[in-house]
């Protein structure tokens, strides 16, 4: 018995989720128009990681610096993939900024930290939301303090409902947790417990969840079996 997926049902029987995409130039000119007029700093240095996303990011900040009457001292490129920062933030530093504007991820504003800690730099390192993120403060631990990241949309708890609306994502989610992972033992969570028998728990744990799932998929015709 095999079964394959029929694509043209597939799309037709699935309802529509829309996902609210963030406007980069909107947060970076925002970043950059608090960054001069709310903090009143002046002179930036700006690096970007050289993807889309950072750059864009990065340029957004840049013009916002500039129309709102600060100066960009010093603009540098790097690669997603770099760890190594000292040479970059030591050349940096004898243009003596008041801030690092990083426009990238987590995994580079982290190590960017602590080597401006190290360099003695006692500066505001500024990024996007993709470095207010727990990996940040676990990757930087305590060079993490002080920096700076938003987040587009206000917080969910200064929300009319919001934290009403937290509480029931959270138990919903959990809904959802365990009828994915149905019958999941704690054995699987518990670094103290024997794991030999780990994959028999795995395997029983996808049978069972294709025995939930299958019925539905075949009413919608979304499974032909031949």
């Amino acid at each position: 018995m095999s079964a394959h997926l029929r694509q043209a049902r597939t799309w037709s029987s699935v309802t529509p989720v829309v996902l609210p995409g963030f406007d980069d130039g909107k947060q970076g000119k925002a970043l950059g128009e608090y960054a001069v007029k709310t903090l009143k700093l002046k002179r930036f240095a700006v690096i970007d990681d050289a993807t889309a996303y950072g750059q864009g990011l990065a340029d957004e900040f840049e013009r916002a610096v500039k129309a709102s009457g600060g100066a960009v001292v010093k603009r540098e490129h790097t690669n997603d993939k770099a760890v190594d920062f000292a040479p970059l933030l030591t050349s940096i530093k004898a243009q003596k900024p008041d801030a690092i504007f990083f426009g990238g991820y987590d995994q580079q504003a982290a190590p960017m930290a602590r080597q401006m800690k190290t360099l003695g730099m006692d500066i505001k390192l500024m990024g996007g939301e993709t470095m207010n993120s727990a990996k940040f403060i676990e990757l930087a631990g305590p060079a993490a303090e002080g920096h700076i990241a938003s987040t587009p949309g206000a917080a969910l708890e200064s929300r009319p409902n919001g934290k009403a609306f937290a509480a029931k994502y959270k138990a919903r989610s959990e809904q959802i947790r365990r009828f994915y992972r149905p019958g999941l033992p704690e054995l699987l969570r518990s670094p103290s417990r024997d794991r030999s028998v780990a994959p028999i728990l795995l395997q029983r744990h996808r049978q069972i969840s294709r025995s939930r799932f299958r019925p539905t998929m075949e009413q919608r015709g979304l499974i032909k079996e031949h």
